[in-house]
């Protein structure tokens, strides 16, 4: 009976979770593969991590991602054991939340709307009586 249990676990299907990084790195050599067999069309590729880490890192430095201010200190202790003086020591690191001002948030999304055309600012003539502005709109 135990030989029949050991041979269906041997012959039974790997698990998707196990495998998916195996997965994953034969997919992106797959689609490598025919990047390279096409003749002149481009295949999309993943662009590294380090390109995606460099490009918020500018943008934060440029201004267009905005930081905010520092509030609510908290202060973080960690545990660490020396192994060759067999000591515990202890670290105490700070970190704070970080805190982005309601103005500067709807400042920034009105830039944003307007370049998209998503807001349209209408003047109007002061110069213009009532009825005026009625006739004008009616023509519209």
């Amino acid at each position: 009976m135990w030989w029949k249990i050991e041979n269906c676990l041997k012959n039974r299907e790997p698990d998707a979770n196990i495998n998916f990084g195996i997965a994953k790195q034969r997919n992106q050599s797959a689609r490598r593969r025919r990047k390279r067999l096409s003749e002149g069309i481009p295949f999309p590729m993943p662009r590294p991590s380090t390109y995606h880490k460099n490009m918020l890192g500018d943008m934060v430095n440029s201004g267009e991602i905005a930081q905010g201010t520092y509030v609510v200190p908290t202060e973080i202790t960690s545990f660490t054991f020396d192994k060759q003086s067999s000591t515990v020591t202890e670290i105490t690191t700070t970190a704070h939340a970080r805190k982005i001002s309601l103005l500067e948030i709807r400042t920034n999304l009105l830039k944003r709307h307007e370049q998209m055309g998503l807001i349209r600012r209408y003047t109007v003539d002061e110069s213009k009586t009532a009825q005026q502005l009625r006739d004008s709109l009616e023509s519209i």
